[in-house]
């Protein structure tokens, strides 16, 4: 590759990356105004807790869902125990971590913005995609996720939202 291509493809990838994070961020900011009790990274941080098995979501296994470190989903999970969304005792498995179980009023939020902010949040935004672009776009990211040869482990599994009377609740 010669200087010139070399730079080209330098000045795609950092456009790709600002517009990237551009995106992430405005994202999140819309996505945080579509619901009144939940931020978008508190929403997921519960969808990603529905998608880990129960008595496995420790602090460790959230912050590898959310691609994000421990002090983050740690920061994330406080926020909801504040709110009475989840409750945080020890784990069986481990004694010196954590595991976080739904609340009904965690439970209530999560159903509320699982069928209402979240379903209109996403028709928003991408409402001018096809079905072919979303399912390109979802294989890039996750790709691109996968940089460092850290498959993502994701959100592929179809989850129903619990209801109060299912036993998820400790």
């Amino acid at each position: 590759m010669d200087n010139k291509d070399f730079n080209e493809l330098q000045f795609i990838m950092d456009q790709t990356y600002a517009s990237l994070m551009a995106v992430s961020n405005k994202l999140q900011t819309a996505g945080d105004s579509y619901s009144d009790d939940l931020t978008s990274k508190q929403f997921m941080t519960l969808i990603a807790i529905l998608h880990i098995p129960k008595g496995d979501a420790t602090i460790i296994n959230i912050a590898g869902k959310l691609g994000t470190t421990k002090q983050n989903a740690a920061r994330i999970i406080k926020s909801l125990e504040k709110k009475k969304y989840i409750s945080v005792m020890p784990s069986e498995k481990d004694k010196r971590a954590v595991n976080v179980v739904f609340t009904e009023a965690g439970i209530r939020s999560l159903s509320k913005n699982g069928k209402d902010a979240k379903k209109n949040f996403m028709v928003d935004i991408f409402k001018d995609f096809k079905k072919e672009e979303l399912e390109a776009l979802w294989k890039l990211l996750k790709k691109l996720y996968s940089y460092d040869g850290v498959p993502m482990d994701g959100f592929e599994e179809r989850m129903k939202i619990p209801n109060i009377s299912d036993e998820v609740l400790e």
